[in-house]
């Protein structure tokens, strides 16, 4: 048996630096034209599920703040109950009925627009 020599244990332990390059651009990547087209080709659109649709009725994701009347008919439109119509209105003086009734009278078309049984804020918590 032989012992090993403590020089023989530093070229050991310091052979790692020989592998290692934090250099840019150090890798080799071999990807043939093929490839490439061939992802590119491959990809599907895209679609995340979120259309929400009612009685063949969409309803419009991108729509303006709150305190503008056209949120205020989005949030109407997705089914808030009155409380969460307060909250999120952004009118501190109105209850959410009177929010709701003003939205009414500027749009007669919200009366009749998705009706859910859940708010889909606080899913009836607060009623």
């Amino acid at each position: 048996m032989t012992k090993n020599s403590p020089k023989d244990s530093e070229k050991d332990e310091d052979a790692w630096h020989q592998f290692s390059n934090a250099g840019y651009s150090s890798a080799s990547a071999d990807f043939d034209n093929e490839e490439i087209g061939e992802q590119q080709n491959t990809e599907e659109e895209w679609f995340d599920g979120d259309d929400f649709e009612f009685e063949g009725k969409t309803i419009d994701w991108n729509s303006p703040p709150c305190p503008t009347p056209l949120g205020i008919a989005h949030v109407i439109k997705i089914g808030t109950c009155d409380h969460c119509l307060k909250r999120v209105s952004g009118k501190r003086e109105m209850s959410g009925e009177e929010i709701r009734n003003e939205a009414f009278t500027r749009d007669t078309s919200l009366e009749s627009s998705f009706n859910q049984e859940l708010c889909p804020l606080c899913e009836n918590l607060f009623d």
